[in-house]
This record gives structure tokens, sequence and C-alpha cells, in this order.
């Protein structure tokens, strides 16, 4: 049995009240309509947007979940052999392994999933709706995988409905989470080990030495889209190409339209020298959680100044000034992350091929794919300093 649900092309289109009454009380701060805009208004090419709402037998809302149609690269959490093999093909075969794919979700990569559900919905219904849905989106859309997308443990356990569809669930990414017990900054520098605290110091040193000035502010200050040039962007490309595993690329739209349409909840650091700016991290706040979603900095200058790190401790400055205490630092796996205090959290994917012969030779393929879901929790490391 499903719940009858609405279907919008358009995040502007939804009803708001009951969205927003969704919204509250699950506490997604990925399903913020000001978000959702963001990226729809930024990221529609080539694909297109659905949002749902779905509503019990007294018409009461119990969840609102996004939708996206989108080229991705099907190799993209591949073990190394097969990205070479496949960038080989695509030597010849140019869209080899690009494939088009509904995502139930946004085509960003964050610390949680575009999915919220009120407390004591039943959630074989929600999943039994939400396959429904899926398959229906994707035959109209002539999509040959679904993907839900992207869920933490304790969601991904909910979702079991899923995977006796006949969904492959594979890990996604690794976000890395800080919840230190602390009322400020300073007491979490207090809180960390002595070397610890030298080395954050020999940081902020070598920032200053390099005459590098830094602040926070909300993407709603005045001048913002003059402040986040094209030029400006290039310092976020950096990251991207070095990034190991490619996620979605990112436009400067992005940005923009995350200051103007979340101007009290995003947030930005940004660092200058000599007027320019050099390195940046954008973030998106709720009442409970402080996301760094984005950031970019020159790795000419990085080494010397400690630009990188300095990146990381100033956000999370930033979040303990905004009375917040829950920080996902990030999504690439990084050493340092560890380090800050924080412990990894995996992400999961349930994707399944469209149609008998698509589903099945995705059966085949998908442990190629998608990493094996490993059964142990990832785990805060052994060299992680207090």
């Amino acid at each position: 049995m499903t719940y009858r649900c609405e279907i919008s092309s358009s995040i502007d289109d939804v009803n708001v009240e009951d969205w927003e009454a969704v919204r509250t009380a699950d506490r997604n701060p990925f399903v913020e309509r000001g978000f959702v805009r963001a990226v729809e208004r930024s990221m529609r090419d080539p694909g297109w947007f659905r949002y749902a709402i779905l509503y019990d037998e007294s018409d009461a809302p119990v969840a609102v979940a996004c939708f996206a149609l989108f080229d991705v690269d099907g190799a993209l959490l591949a073990p190394k052999f097969v990205q070479s093999f496949t960038r080989g093909m695509r030597k010849v075969f140019r869209r080899f392994m690009r494939l088009r794919m509904l995502l139930c979700g946004l085509p960003v990569s964050v610390s949680g999933s575009n999915l919220a559900v009120v407390p004591g919905a039943d959630w074989d219904r929600i999943s039994a709706t939400l396959l429904e849905l899926a398959e229906k989106l994707a035959r109209e859309s002539k999509a040959v995988l679904i993907s839900f997308k992207e869920f933490t443990p304790d969601l991904a356990e909910r979702l079991q409905g899923l995977e006796r569809a006949g969904y492959y669930r594979g890990n996604s990414i690794v976000t890395y989470l800080l919840e230190e017990d602390c009322s400020s900054f300073e007491e979490y520098y207090n809180s960390r080990s002595k070397r610890t605290r030298a080395n954050m110091r020999k940081y902020f040193r070598n920032l200053e030495d390099a005459n590098i000035s830094w602040e926070s502010r909300s993407g709603g200050g005045a001048g913002f889209s003059d402040l986040y040039t094209d030029e400006v962007h290039q310092l976020y490309e950096q990251v991207f190409e070095r990034a190991e595993i490619k996620f979605e690329h990112v436009p400067p739209e992005f940005f923009r339209e995350l200051a103007l349409q979340c101007p009290e909840a995003s947030r930005f650091t940004i660092f200058s020298q000599e007027g320019n700016v050099v390195g940046f991290c954008a973030a998106l706040t709720s009442k409970h959680t402080y996301d760094m979603l984005y950031c970019g900095f020159d790795y000419g200058i990085s080494e010397q100044s400690s630009l990188y790190f300095n990146i990381l401790y100033r956000g999370v400055e930033d979040g303990y000034n905004q009375g917040l205490r829950e920080m996902y630092i990030g999504a690439s796996s990084d050493e340092f992350k560890r380090r800050l205090g924080c412990r990894g959290v995996a992400l999961s994917v349930f994707v399944k091929g469209v149609g008998i012969i698509t589903g099945g030779i995705f059966k085949l393929v998908a442990p190629l794919m998608f990493p094996k879901l490993d059964s142990k929790p990832v785990q805060e490391s052994s060299e992680t300093e207090r």
C-alpha cells in the first residue's frame, strides 16, 4: 500500500505549507526550499527536477522528496582499474559508461539525503511509494538507472524495502562529522592535545606571515555576487581537478544562488591576500548543523601559508560562532579531518537498472561500478589528536 503523492516540476510550485511542515519535523537542511532552489536554478542542464509530497489517508503530509534527471559517470565510484579502462574506451566511444540516471536526490554531494519524513510515518509505505514514483519517472524520461542517494546508516536501514525490491546497496561517500562538546572555538582549541595546539598556532602564524586575512560572513551580505567572480571560482576548479574522485562539477552560479536563496543560512569564510581572494569555504547552516559544502584555494600559495588547514579551522570557528556543535567537514577522505576530531560516516546509495535487460546487466556490473558495502562502520582514526 502506498501513500498518495503530489508532484511538482519546480520547488516554487510545491505546497509551501505542507513542504515546510515535513521539513520542520524532520530537520533536514537539504530539503530547505532556498537550498533546493539554488540547486535547481544553477544545475538544470541537461536534466530536470521533480518534487514529491506524500500524504496519508487524512491528507496530512508525511514525507517530501527531490528527484533529478542527470547524466552521470557510471565509473565514478568504481575501482581504479575500471576507471582506467573506461578512460581508454572513451577515446573511441565518447559516451562510454555515461548513463542517464534518475536520482532520488539532488546532483550535489552533501552529508545527507534530500528526503525528509515526519516521525511516525510507515517506512515500508514510504519505500513503496518512492519506488513506484521513481520507476514511473524513469520510464517517462528513458533513464537507464535509478539511484536513491545518500543515506546515513540509520536511514539506510529504514529503507531496506529498496533492497527487497532488487536495488543494489553500495558505498557512496564518507562524510566527516565533528561533534565536540564545546561551546566556543577557544574551548575547542583548549580541548586539543598539546601537539595539536602547537600545530594550530603554526598554521595560524604561517597564514599571518603570508599576509593573508580572513573573514566569515553570511551570503546575504552586500556585494557577494560582485565578490564571487569567475576568477574566484577558479579556486574551486583547482580543488575539483585534483580530487581523486570527481563527483558533480558545480558552476559558479551555484555559489551565487546559494547566497541569494539562503541569505542567512549560507556562510562563506573568505581568505584574501593583497586584495585578491585566494581561498574560501561555502557552508550551509541550520538550527542544528553546520555543513561545509565546497571549498577552493590557490595551491600555489597553500603549502607555505597552510591555507588549506586554515580554511578548515576557520570554518569550524565560524560554526562555533553560530552556536552550532554538529559540523560536517566535507566528504573527501582526509586524514587531517580525523585529526580535527571528526569521525567518518559512510553514506549509502541504492541503485537499480531500469527494465529487464538493463536491470539484468546492472546486476552483473554493479560490484564494479560501486564498491561493496562494508559491514563495519567507519571508525575514528587512532591518530585523532585530542
